[in-house]
């Protein structure tokens, strides 16, 4: 009899232990899935900023025919990104590597180096509407590197692409394509913008590559991109810096380069 207690008390034990552990198991779970909540909150907001830069094409615009075909856009004909039986608004994230080598000041792998003022923005389709990819017209207010065959003077006009936009359907929907950590740059402010006529996916062209810039406003510099979540020293190494001390390591870094060639 004696022995019938033990062991109910044994077993008694191992049950109280059991819903003790089970319950602070439960109340960990909780306290995790109200920090994700609370982070996909957060991110949310910044996500629908970053959004907010980038243009917007209808898939149904009529691409041109036969010879009159935008030359730029063939390029994007190669991978399919866009699917426009979508049934709800949808975001597509190629995760390029592209961010891997740069550093905050990537000259040594930009062809041209400009301050201007981005005054136009616009998204278009690849030639056989497979993907999608952006175009900016700067207003060059300075020009400190020019190692390409293009020719341009300060005061003057330069296009550069990057690949992703905002595509809406026939049916309403949309889907938003990007390159992770990329952002575009907004009509009306001033970069300082590192282009290359390398691209990525789509190795060396005549057109230009937008590869990465810094926003300047009020004397301050806004890194244009956040490749890592922000992480990456190009998204942090200038951030809230003066414009001059930007200003004067590229400069510096400009005169110290091997591959720059008279503008």
């Amino acid at each position: 009899m004696k022995n019938n207690r033990i062991i109910w008390g044994l077993v008694s034990l191992v049950v109280l232990i059991t819903i003790a552990v089970s319950f602070g198991t439960m109340s960990s779970h909780s306290q995790q899935d109200t920090s994700k909540k609370q982070d996909k909150t957060g991110n949310e907001d910044l996500r629908s900023k970053i959004r907010d830069t980038f243009p917007v094409v209808e898939y149904s615009t009529q691409l041109k025919a036969g010879g009159d075909v935008n030359p730029k856009s063939e390029k994007y004909n190669k991978y399919k990104v866009l699917y426009p039986n979508i049934t709800e608004d949808s975001e597509e994230v190629s995760f390029v590597d592209w961010e891997a080598e740069l550093t905050p000041l990537p000259i040594e792998k930009s062809q041209i180096v400009i301050l201007g003022k981005v005054i136009d923005v616009q998204a278009h389709l690849s030639s056989n509407k497979n993907s999608v990819y952006s175009e900016f017209k700067i207003e060059i207010e300075k020009v400190f590197k020019n190692s390409s065959q293009q020719k341009f003077k300060d005061g003057k006009y330069i296009s550069a692409e990057r690949e992703g936009g905002i595509v809406s359907f026939p049916s309403g929907y949309k889907t938003w394509y990007r390159i992770a950590g990329q952002i575009m740059p907004k009509t009306g402010q001033k970069y300082l913008f590192f282009l290359t006529h390398d691209f990525p996916m789509y190795g060396q062209k005549q057109d230009l590559f937008l590869l990465t810039g810094y926003e300047l406003r009020d004397g301050r510099v806004f890194p244009l991109d956040n490749p890592g979540g922000g992480t990456h020293s190009i998204a942090k190494f200038y951030a809230g810096k003066e414009v001059s001390v930007l200003l004067d390591d590229l400069q510096n870094a400009l005169e110290k380069s091997t591959n720059v060639l008279p503008k």
